[in-house]
């Protein structure tokens, strides 16, 4: 399935490039890590990791950018990406 402005927070982050909003500088690169409270980029300047609630991203996708405050995406990414509506299986019944 492919990523769109609709559905990015229910989707694996790592590999996306984003520009980020963080104590008042603009990072630019890839995401090459997450956590439930960290993003980490591949910049020019090295790897670099941001706490996500203080920061603002620009994801660049193929049908447009879109910006997603930090706070909106904090949690594990597991969590963010399960489906919300899974059936259970007979052993769990």
């Amino acid at each position: 399935m492919m990523i769109t402005k609709q559905n990015i927070k229910q989707h694996e982050l790592i590999g996306l490039t984003v520009d980020v909003q963080y104590n008042n500088a603009t990072l630019h690169g890839e995401i090459i890590d997450e956590t439930k409270n960290t993003i980490t980029l591949q910049t020019k300047a090295g790897e670099k990791t941001v706490i996500k609630k203080n920061a603002v991203f620009t994801f660049h996708l193929r049908d447009g950018d879109v910006v997603i405050k930090g706070e909106e995406i904090v949690g594990n990414p597991w969590d963010r990406i399960k489906p919300k509506h899974r059936i259970k299986t007979r052993w769990e019944i």
